[in-house]
């Protein structure tokens, strides 16, 4: 019987090792939030006028507080999904065009600057962290909420604040005399 020939061998390095990790988290976060909230503002049309292109026509909409407990050292996300979102300005949410025919207006949605917040846009309006609104997280600026204090409990509020801005110098005329729109924010472990 005739020897089995050996199989070629391979040159270089034809065997590698992959390590896996994973951590199990230790908590659950919780969040207390209502489920709809109402938010709303009352302007004339010769305010808005008076507003300078891009300026806020109302910044301090009343905020919702949401609670978060039992999170202490978890990472959460946050995204915001409007129902209609300016696909060439993302952290901008626009009124229905039934009732702001050209985009006079717009609003960005905010958690207010915290200890426990880093992440979105910063600059557009000092003291709040802008987020998109188009439902996705940005890879480079995604907002992260998380309570790192030693000795923390993991409880602590968030303060979400919409602000409606003149959008350019686009007159209000064709405003009608009440404008509405929903959006949706979700939280996950990130």
């Amino acid at each position: 019987m005739a020897a089995t020939p050996a199989a070629p061998s391979v040159g270089g390095n034809p065997t590698g090792t992959i390590n896996i990790d994973g951590v199990i988290r230790t908590s659950t976060c919780s969040i207390g939030s209502p489920s709809t909230t109402d938010v709303g503002f009352n302007i004339s049309k010769a305010d808005i006028s008076s507003v300078a292109s891009g300026g806020f026509v109302v910044k301090d909409l009343t905020p919702v507080t949401i609670h978060v407990s039992s999170c202490h050292d978890t990472a959460l996300g946050m995204t915001v999904k409007a129902t209609d979102a300016d696909s060439s300005a993302l952290t901008h949410g626009l009124f229905d065009k039934s009732q702001d025919p050209d985009n006079a207006l717009y609003y960005v949605v905010g958690l207010k600057d915290d200890a426990v917040v880093s992440g979105g846009d910063t600059t557009t309006v000092p003291g709040y962290h802008i987020v998109q609104v188009d439902g996705n997280a940005p890879a480079s600026d995604a907002i992260s909420i998380r309570e790192t204090t030693t000795g923390g409990t993991g409880d602590f509020d968030l303060n979400l604040a919409t602000m409606v801005a003149r959008n350019g110098s686009t007159s209000p005329d064709n405003l009608q005399s009440k404008l509405n729109t929903t959006y949706t924010y979700t939280f996950t472990y990130a």
